[in-house]
C-alpha cells in the first residue's frame, strides 16, 4: 500500500499546459505524481489517452500501459484515468483508491469516481495500469 500526502497535489494552481509544480494542468498533475510518487517518467504527450479498444495493451515511449475496467481497479494500486467526449480525450487524473485526484480551471479535487461520473455525466472513463517501463 502506498503512503501518499496528497496536500501537495490539493496546492496545484492550473495552468493549462503547465508541466512544472505547482503550475499545472491534469495531464501536468499526472505526469508530476507518477514522476514524484511511484518514480514513473510518462511519455510528454497524452499518448495513454490515444487507446480506443478494450484491454488494449500500449506501449508508448517505452512505457508499457494496460487497460483495467472500472471493477477491476484495486485499493492498493495506481491508475491513469481518461475522460473521453464525443470520441476525443477532454481529461485526466490519477486513480487512488478508487478516488480520482485531478485539476481543472475549478480547482483541484480528490473525488470518488461516481462523483467524478457525475460532474463529467456526457464523458466516458477508461482506466490504465502502467503495467513497466521500457515495454517491449
Amino acid at each position: 500500500m502506498y503512503q501518499i500526502d496528497l496536500t501537495r497535489y490539493l496546492r496545484i494552481k492550473y495552468k493549462f499546459g503547465g508541466r512544472d509544480y505547482p503550475n499545472l494542468d491534469c495531464f501536468g498533475l499526472v505526469m508530476c505524481f507518477y514522476r514524484d510518487e511511484l518514480g514513473i517518467t510518462l511519455p510528454l504527450d497524452k499518448s495513454i489517452c490515444d487507446a480506443t479498444s478494450e484491454n488494449e495493451n500500449l506501449v508508448k515511449e517505452k512505457v508499457k500501459y494496460r487497460q483495467v475496467k472500472e471493477q477491476e481497479l484495486c485499493d492498493n494500486k495506481m491508475y491513469i484515468a481518461c475522460f473521453y467526449g464525443g470520441g476525443k480525450f477532454r481529461h485526466c487524473g490519477v486513480v487512488i483508491d478508487r478516488k480520482i485526484l485531478h485539476t481543472s480551471q475549478s480547482g483541484t479535487v480528490y473525488k470518488s469516481i461516481s462523483d467524478c461520473r457525475l460532474r463529467f455525466n456526457a464523458w466516458e472513463i477508461k482506466y490504465y495500469e502502467v503495467v513497466s517501463e521500457g515495454g517491449s
